[in-house]
């Protein structure tokens, strides 16, 4: 597995385990801190789209958490259309909101 991958699969691992922490008391103070690396970790929009292509439904969801922010970093038209293509990959998850920051 790419190291970068494995990467993001750990930060989304812990984003979830804060959001269960969060469940039970409130906003944890790590998230931003997850959040922030999982936002800057990406560096290039085909880097970052292989990533969601190997990503979970799951996996997806809690990134879209940073669409925005990463859409910032790379300002990539790319990127933002490929969001657009991910209601179809994942019709379950609701990622309007997301996918209008993220522009």
């Amino acid at each position: 597995m790419d190291a970068k991958i494995k990467k993001v699969i750990e930060c989304v691992a812990a984003r979830i385990e804060l959001a269960e922490a969060e469940r039970h008391g409130g906003d944890h103070p790590h998230t931003p801190i997850i959040q922030g690396i999982m936002a800057d970790y990406f560096t290039g929009e085909n880097e970052l789209i292989n990533i969601l292509e190997n990503c979970s439904e799951e996996g997806v969801y809690w990134l879209s958490e940073v669409f925005e922010e990463i859409s910032k970093n790379l300002q990539s038209q790319i990127f933002f259309y490929y969001l657009k293509t991910l209601p179809r990959k994942f019709p379950d998850l609701n990622l309007p909101y997301e996918i209008a920051f993220a522009e």
